[in-house]
């Protein structure tokens, strides 16, 4: 029950501070038409930094145990972002990343919870994610895909 709770309260804090810099928060940075500009075009500006992230959803197999498990989890990860001219917001290209998760296996025998460690990889906007989870509970390495489970867009 302790690490439900515990659970539920880093990913309440994490949905808080989803999309934020680690720092400051990134500021849309929009394009200033003047009345006798002919060339609105801006090139996007790069940004790279650390940035948390959560709730992230990923879903890994056991090899050696063959279930299944589906984890949520937080944690921090190092994003390569470009700014998009025609809505003002950045776009993750590329992102790299440490989390812990927490979950349960999928269609179980038993009520038991699971804990991991991970790192995992973000493409196209963050809206795939492939990485590597240590469970803790039984000792075994999964491989994991998922993604982001954002109700409000990240970038």
């Amino acid at each position: 029950m302790k690490k439900l709770l515990a659970i539920i309260l880093i990913l309440s804090c994490a949905y808080g501070s989803n999309a934020q810099s680690m720092f400051k928060p990134l500021r849309p940075q929009l394009n200033e038409r003047k009345k006798l500009t002919l060339d609105t075009t801006q090139v996007g500006s790069p940004w790279k930094g650390f940035r948390f992230f959560g709730p992230s959803v990923l879903y890994a197999y056991d090899f050696s145990h063959q279930t299944s498990t589906i984890y949520t989890g937080v944690g921090v990860d190092y994003e390569w972002d470009t700014l998009t001219t025609s809505t003002g917001r950045y776009y993750t290209k590329f992102a790299v990343g440490f989390g812990l998760y927490g979950g349960g296996n999928i269609a179980p025998t038993n009520v038991s919870t699971v804990a991991a460690v991970g790192v995992h990889f973000y493409f196209f906007n963050k809206y795939l994610a492939v990485g590597v989870l240590y469970n803790i509970t039984q000792k075994t390495i999964q491989p994991a895909v998922g993604g982001n489970a954002n109700f409000v867009p990240v970038n």
